[in-house]
């Protein structure tokens, strides 16, 4: 009942807080990701969905392109604690919309 609350607002679409609780994905899970080297991480992400140290460890994994499947199944193989793959999935778009990972075919040097 709360998503679906959530996803009724519309007022505040750009804002951190609402973008966090409305659950849209904005990837493909065969699109390639990688660690995008133009953005550091910020020091303190504010979401609900990982602990830092496991946002962490799904950045670090972003070091060479794979899809966001692999990636999402990798980190669940990896992870002591095993948490819902929609909660994974929300995780990396969450790095994907703050821009610390990115596109594999947008983010190749020229």
């Amino acid at each position: 009942m709360r998503f679906n609350y959530y996803g009724m607002e519309t007022r505040w679409s750009a804002h951190h807080f609402w973008k966090s609780r409305q659950h849209i994905i904005n990837i493909h899970p065969k699109q390639e990701l990688i660690l995008n080297p133009n953005k550091q991480a910020p020091s303190r992400r504010w979401n609900r969905i990982l602990s830092e140290k496991d946002l962490d460890t799904l950045t670090a994994s972003c070091q060479h392109a794979k899809t966001a499947e692999t990636l999402v199944r990798e980190f669940q193989e990896k992870s002591n604690y095993k948490y819902p793959d929609w909660r994974v999935i929300h995780a990396v778009n969450f790095l994907y919309e703050m821009e610390v990972i990115g596109e594999f075919s947008k983010l190749l040097p020229i």
